[in-house]
């Protein structure tokens, strides 16, 4: 008797289960997960070192900026959550080349509009920012990163979703292991006073979402 009660009472649970909000087709409509990969053209590059110089200890102020293109690469995971039908929130982080040699593990917020809901074909309108996480860096002083994003959804089924998108990106950084390239002198980080350096790139992606 006692064996057939626990059996009613587990077929009611199991009839009563999918009626609560607790289903798990419905966690998509509240949460996010998802990666990214993405290409980076880095095409400007502005500098500013103040240091003393290995050679003659004289105090050397060198700054310049210039086009210059480099390739570079990111990987990003993130989680977040859809307050409204039509809007996301995004903690990212991951792996990003910033320029040459400058590799970085990015710690962000991203907020995203999407007209035709998150869970629909259409458009993405993305805004970013937060901080570039490295050791290698003046005491003191931090990476910034901010982008603007565009990209279009894909929905490849119920659960997941295809964003194909383009950006703008501005990374403000103070690097250590500086080397001048005006005067083709590495800067000793002991004698390293100023590092200012901002960089501009347009950025491709494509990213997974579920």
């Amino acid at each position: 008797m006692k064996g057939s009660r626990t059996h009613i009472a587990l077929i009611f649970c199991l009839l009563a289960f999918p009626q609560t909000g607790f289903s798990l087709s419905g966690w998509k409509d509240f949460v996010e997960f998802g990666v990214e990969w993405g290409y980076s053209a880095t095409y400007y590059e502005y500098y500013h070192y103040n240091y003393l110089s290995v050679a003659d200890g004289s105090r050397i102020d060198s700054k310049d900026s210039h086009l210059n293109y480099k390739s570079n690469g990111h990987l990003y995971a993130y989680a977040g959550i859809r307050p409204a039908n039509f809007l996301s929130i995004d903690l990212r982080t991951g792996w990003a080349g910033v320029f040459e040699g400058r590799r970085v593990m990015p710690l962000t917020l991203e907020v995203n509009f999407l007209p035709s809901g998150c869970n629909a074909d259409g458009w993405k309108y993305s805004l970013e920012g937060g901080m570039l996480l490295t050791q290698s860096h003046m005491a003191g002083q931090y990476a910034y990163i901010a982008k603007a994003l565009f990209a279009r959804r894909v929905m490849l089924s119920d659960y997941l979703c295809l964003d194909m998108g383009v950006s703008l990106q501005a990374v403000a950084d103070h690097p250590t292991g500086v080397y001048d390239k005006s005067r083709s002198e590495i800067v000793a980080n002991d004698n390293l006073l100023r590092s200012d350096c901002y960089y501009s790139s347009l950025n491709f992606s494509i990213g997974l979402c579920f």
